[in-house]
């Protein structure tokens, strides 16, 4: 209610609304950024009011914008499939990557360089840590001398809030400082992040932008982004992930070959392109005005 009465105020020409909701009575052309529709999708990740509250305000943004732009096709498909009258009115526009400096880093105590595994990110059932965990078991009983593997930006203690008794060679960092995040992408054997659901999955570019391996899933935004360039496995399978770790692991030719093809592919989501569609959108829909 506020917004709009403001917007009154000023020659404004469009409104970009990044927040996922846009004001419902506006004469202003409006774009609403939708990054994904996780609790639509997948209500059981979430908390059934904020689920419910979602569901129920989500159409009405939907239909109160002018055009949506989301972060990539796989978000734009189920937009689309959930909610079939916005076709024709939603664009996918990736994210850029912010490179990760090679030069602020602040090295992490207890591990070698290029002597561990590495997740990044929350425990968030999406993120699908228990059964990252259950498949880095199964790669510890498979090989002789298995890597550690580092999770980070979780918490501390992982084991119990994924119900799982402890694994050896499992270093729970929790929340690390950005210096100390840049190291670990640097500085890992590979990245490995299984995850069910992204409406983008930036930490896949990240590594790869670090030169580092990737084993993803493949299926969703995360096989979109990644591409040709990453172990691709089935997120919902532990043998599959199981294999994909000892794969990438053990074999240093392949993790050159993902080194070469993940720096070529993390050079094509540039902020520079992102700003330039998002441009196009902005022109056609302020033409609406």
């Amino acid at each position: 209610v506020t917004l709009p009465r403001k917007l009154r105020g000023y020659d404004v020409d469009l409104l970009h609304s990044t927040a996922g909701f846009s004001p419902v009575l506006t004469d202003v052309p409006t774009v609403l950024t939708v990054h994904d529709i996780s609790p639509i999708t997948h209500p059981e990740w979430f908390s059934g009011g904020y689920a419910t509250l979602y569901r129920a305000l989500t159409p009405f943004a939907l239909r109160s914008a002018d055009h949506v732009v989301t972060i990539s096709a796989f978000s734009q498909s189920e937009i689309e499939r959930t909610y079939p009258w916005t076709r024709g009115t939603v664009s996918t526009v990736h994210n850029g990557l912010t490179p990760i400096p090679d030069d602020d880093t602040d090295p992490v105590d207890g591990l070698d360089t290029g002597s561990y595994l590495l997740f990044v990110g929350s425990l968030n059932p999406r993120k699908n840590v228990s059964r990252l965990l259950d498949a880095y078991a199964q790669y510890r009983r498979r090989v002789d001398d298995p890597l550690p593997l580092v999770l980070a930006g979780s918490q501390r203690d992982v084991f119990a809030a994924v119900d799982r008794p402890p694994i050896d060679g499992v270093h729970a960092l929790g929340f690390v400082p950005d210096a100390q995040r840049n190291w670990l992408y640097h500085h890992a054997t590979a990245l490995l992040f299984p995850s069910l659901y992204e409406g983008f999955g930036l930490p896949i570019i990240e590594a790869m932008d670090c030169a580092t391996p990737v084993l993803t899933s493949n299926v969703g935004a995360m096989a979109e982004v990644a591409d040709d360039a990453a172990v691709l496995v089935d997120p919902t399978d532990t043998d599959a992930i199981a294999a994909g770790i000892e794969r990438i692991a053990t074999d240093d030719s392949l993790r050159a070959t993902l080194v070469d093809a993940g720096r070529r592919r993390a050079e094509q989501f540039t902020w520079a392109s992102t700003a330039a569609e998002m441009v196009t959108v902005y022109r056609r829909v302020a033409s609406l005005g």
